[in-house]
This record gives structure tokens, C-alpha cells and sequence, in this order.
């Protein structure tokens, strides 16, 4: 496919386009990867207080520990849910279309996310 035909198609398809895109990759002022490799990816993020995405992007699945005490509201898939963990506290995240996310908190937010990219054969 030449150059002209993905143009015509990433204009007729801009939510492919969109969806394809992960925090890192949108907002690298709140996302750094850590680590990556065919099985794993492991992203560290950091909110100042009262920091906001610059979204929207796909998160992914996998799991969640959070760094230090997490107070914020997510937006995701056109679900908004107040986030409450204490620093050490570990949970499972879901893929889905984040729009929003914000640390409601006067201090940081940080947390490392791992997730697995489908591999069956990793060692």
C-alpha cells in the first residue's frame, strides 16, 4: 500500500488510528517505560497534584501498584470512578479508552504498571 492510500485510510478511520495509541505514547510528561520486551511492558507514571492526562488513549490490561497513595478520578470508556489506593496496594486493570485521569491529591501520584502483551511462550 502506497503512501497516499494509508493517508486515505487513517483519515477515514481516525479511531483506529486513536485507538492504537497507549499513555506512553500520548502523554510521555505522566509515562515512562521502564522495561520492555516481546512478553512484558512495565510503565511508570507521575502526577504532580492536580495533573491531568493529555489523553485520551488505550490502556492496557495488567496489573497495577501503586507508589504512593492514590486519590484521582479515571474516566474510561465513558465510565467515571473516584480511585482510592494506599501506596503498596496492587490491583488489575482492564483495557479500555481512558479520557480523563487526575490526581486530586496537594502531593504526587505514582504507580508502575506491568503488562503482558499476549506472548505464550515467554521464559
Amino acid at each position: 500500500m502506497n503512501a497516499k492510500a494509508w493517508s486515505i485510510l487513517a483519515c477515514l478511520s481516525p479511531s483506529l488510528a486513536v485507538a492504537q495509541q497507549y499513555s506512553n505514547e500520548v502523554d510521555p510528561q505522566h509515562y515512562r517505560v521502564l522495561f520492555e520486551n516481546d512478553c512484558v511492558i512495565v510503565v511508570k507514571a507521575k502526577y504532580g497534584p492536580g495533573e491531568r492526562n493529555a489523553g485520551p488513549y488505550e490502556a492496557r490490561n495488567g496489573v497495577v501498584i501503586a507508589l504512593t497513595d492514590l486519590n484521582g478520578k479515571l474516566t474510561k470508556d465513558d465510565k467515571t470512578v473516584d480511585i482510592a489506593k494506599n501506596a503498596g496496594d496492587a490491583w488489575w486493570t482492564v483495557r479500555g479508552k481512558t479520557t480523563s485521569l487526575i490526581n486530586q491529591k496537594d502531593s504526587p501520584a505514582e504507580w508502575i504498571l506491568v503488562a503482558p502483551k499476549g506472548k505464550t511462550d515467554c521464559k
